[in-house]
């Protein structure tokens, strides 16, 4: 599937800013079953982008505005072919792999993607009662996941305008009621109590004309899990399916603090921001 994708997002500054120092995390990742083809990042007023990798290999581009400047307008244009094919249903771990997860190796190597973060961060007894049913009734790691999945697509609603990008899981988990990364943050916590890494992933999605998806409004997120053979598996919990050709990688780190897609400082008074994300298919074979 090749896509293109155009992301405009405008910021408009009370009484001007100035000294305005910014991060995008806005190209699309390549590797792992997906390339970017090309990228364009376009900024007004003009600035020169400096490009460097985080600590996760998230490709992010830097640059500074000082001159007074009452609107900033961030415009992201890329082209991306995504062959990544989604886990069979019918998956399961060997006992050898089940084994391995469960190592002290395995658990040090995926540490970071193991611990808790202020957006993951749970009470013991939530944590326990959501999923200790859960846990008992999956043959496995893997079933466990698709049974969290289940749960958060069946037990909470997708509604936007009610949760912010401050919201955490505990709240979330309090509400029933938020978007794709209040159920994304959720999930990462739910598999975290049961030491199974899992990371964020920030990227796209596209739902086409006929789909049930829900997310392409904005950018979309979700979760990666790693197992040991089958390694980073994608779970989208906000539509309860594994990720396949529709979904768009662009970052990914613990939590939703790690990919924050523009950040940035600067001086002056309030701000609001516009979005817009529009995600067009340039061809649909093998689409998942």
């Amino acid at each position: 599937m090749k896509y293109h994708i155009l992301q405009v997002n405008q910021y408009q500054y009370a009484g001007g800013a100035t000294e305005s120092i910014n991060q995008v995390r806005l190209r699309p990742y390549t590797g792992e079953g997906q390339a970017c083809l090309d990228f364009t990042l376009d900024l007004q007023p003009q600035s020169k982008c400096a490009w460097h990798n985080d600590y996760f290999g998230n490709e992010v581009a830097t640059f500074s505005i000082h001159a007074k400047h009452a609107q900033l307008t961030v415009t992201a244009s890329a082209d991306v072919d995504v062959w990544a094919e989604a886990l069979p249903a019918e998956t399961q771990l060997s006992d050898a792999m089940s084994e391995e997860l469960t190592s002290t190796e395995f658990r040090r190597r995926y540490a970071e993607y193991l611990a808790v973060t202020s957006y993951t961060a749970l009470p013991p007894e939530a944590a326990t009662a959501e999923t200790d049913e859960l846990w008992r009734a999956s043959r496995d790691a893997l079933d466990y996941v698709r049974r969290i999945s289940d749960f958060l697509y069946t037990e909470f609603t997708y509604h936007a305008g009610v949760t912010t990008v401050e919201t955490k899981a505990e709240e979330f988990l309090a509400r029933k009621s938020g978007v794709c990364q209040d159920f994304t943050h959720l999930m990462l916590a739910l598999c975290r109590v049961h030491q199974i890494p899992a990371r964020y992933v920030s990227g796209y999605l596209y739902c086409g004309e006929n789909s049930a998806l829900r997310g392409d409004a904005a950018m979309h997120a979700w979760v990666e899990v790693m197992f040991p053979t089958l390694g980073w598996v994608g779970v989208d919990p906000t539509n309860h399916v594994f990720v396949g050709s529709r979904h768009i990688r662009v970052a990914v780190g613990r939590d939703y603090r790690d990919i924050v897609p523009i950040k940035g400082v600067y001086r002056g008074g309030a701000q609001t921001l516009e979005t817009s994300v529009r995600v067009h298919a340039l061809e649909t074979a093998g689409l998942q």
